[in-house]
């Protein structure tokens, strides 16, 4: 057997119980002072965009900088092409 006659310290990863609302109030923050119209403007913008054959990225990128949430700009494009359901196999 491997054996070590020193004592191992191994940093352990430490939850900060208070993170969760640290986030929470950060995102409460963001959007209280962001400009809502922008951000609808741009989602609607990455939706039509979404819906053609265009690249998405410049418009996502755009949607992005005006301050929409991640999951925002996921409904968006859940909404145009559904979400994924994997196939049943048995």
């Amino acid at each position: 057997t491997f054996c070590i006659d020193e004592e191992c310290n191994i940093d352990t990863f430490k939850y900060d119980t208070d993170s969760e609302q640290k986030i929470l109030n950060l995102l409460k923050e963001l959007k209280e002072t962001r400009d809502d119209k922008l951000v609808k403007d741009q989602l609607d913008k990455l939706k039509r965009v979404v819906q053609s054959s265009k690249n998405i990225m410049p418009t996502m990128i755009d949607t992005v900088k005006s301050y929409a949430t991640i999951q925002e700009i996921c409904d968006v494009i859940r909404e145009v092409f559904g979400e994924y359901k994997s196939p049943q196999i048995f």
